[in-house]
């Protein structure tokens, strides 16, 4: 589910994955606690490959997974942030509105590797925003239903953002034109 926030110049689009963080880290200790409890022996309950390698991944997951991600809307840019379990800025993109070609939804199967740092799925489905010299992407897991919301947003934005160049360019334009019309006279 995705939460959009208004405020003043500025509109706030955040996909969080806190509940699937929350479910893989409780499988993950339901699995060490499977590996361990077969052997049944204190000494390679404590000791067990498996359970080790499985504790040592819920770490890394723990602390480097994307907890969530965030599409900032300003003035003459979108900002695309991905952060942390730790609040770290894993990336951050500043993309300019008038870059902006093409908003579009994209699912893919498991999109030829296992990325098991970033909750691979077996669908991943993305938000894609494709400019004028690269493609990027938003959201891991994502409903059409909040594409929907996020498209509509950011086109609403993009339009209101040319159409003011636009009339600020023609303004320009007319100062400029009675500007030289009166320098002549």
């Amino acid at each position: 589910m995705i939460e959009i926030t208004k405020e003043k110049d500025e509109i706030e689009i955040v996909k969080s994955y806190k509940k699937i963080i929350k479910y893989s880290q409780a499988f993950m200790i339901f699995v060490i606690l499977l590996f361990s409890f077969i052997t049944f022996k204190l000494s390679e309950m404590i000791f067990n490959p498996l359970s080790i390698m499985t504790f040592i991944y819920f770490i890394i997951f723990s602390f480097f997974a994307i907890s969530y991600e965030k599409i900032t809307i300003k003035e003459n840019y979108i900002l695309l942030e991905a952060i942390r379990n730790n609040k770290s800025i894993c990336y951050s993109q500043k993309i300019f509105l008038d870059e902006i070609n093409k908003i579009y939804f994209k699912s893919s199967f498991w999109r030829g590797r296992l990325d098991l740092l970033t909750y691979s799925a077996t669908f991943d489905k993305y938000l894609k925003i494709e400019t004028n010299k690269k493609t990027y992407s938003f959201g891991k897991i994502i409903d059409y239903e909040d594409y929907l919301k996020i498209h509509r947003t950011l086109t609403e934005k993009v339009r209101e953002y040319k159409v003011e160049k636009i009339t600020l360019y023609k303004e320009r334009n007319r100062e400029e034109e009675l500007e030289a019309m009166y320098n002549l006279g």
